[in-house]
């Protein structure tokens, strides 16, 4: 492909889909020396009180399986069909096969919907947990996710 067929954008110019999150994932194991399901227990489900099972990147028991979404497509003949999930973490039983599969930064959380809520909460308070009051991110960190990063769109 020749480079003068890429798109780029400068930063802050526009959004697009992108692989980004999954770098950003990649950055943060190598510069802790965690994997990246480590490095989230620690410093974020841990302050929040969230069971390492209640949100992980390898749900690996038949209770965390049997609320994982599945994947659906329609047939030509307009029945829909189940498929193959994506990710596939979730047949990760091994440490071994966990070891050896990729930790998307961007497509790689399974969690119920209360886990999430505690991350939300602590984002609403601040960076900071009401119930335990650890704090996972500093306030001004919190304030640059409500901030409009690309203006001009």
């Amino acid at each position: 492909m020749a480079l003068t067929s890429l798109k780029v954008n400068q930063p802050g110019s526009t959004w697009e889909y992108s692989i980004s999150l999954d770098w950003a994932g990649i950055i943060v194991s190598r510069v802790t020396g965690q994997t990246l399901d480590s490095y989230f227990s620690t410093h974020i489900f841990s302050p929040l009180d969230i069971d390492p099972k209640g949100a992980t990147m390898f749900p690996t028991t038949d209770a965390q399986k049997s609320h994982l979404a599945r994947m659906h497509q329609r047939n030509a003949d307009g029945q829909l069909t189940e498929r193959e999930h994506i990710n596939t973490a979730y047949a990760k039983d091994s440490q071994q096969q966990q070891d050896e599969h990729f930790e998307s930064g961007g497509a790689g959380l399974f969690a119920k919907p209360k886990e999430y809520v505690k991350i939300l909460g602590a984002l609403l308070n601040d960076g900071v947990y009401a119930r335990t009051g650890k704090k996972i991110l500093e306030k001004q960190s919190v304030e640059a996710l409500w901030e409009n990063q690309i203006p001009e769109q």
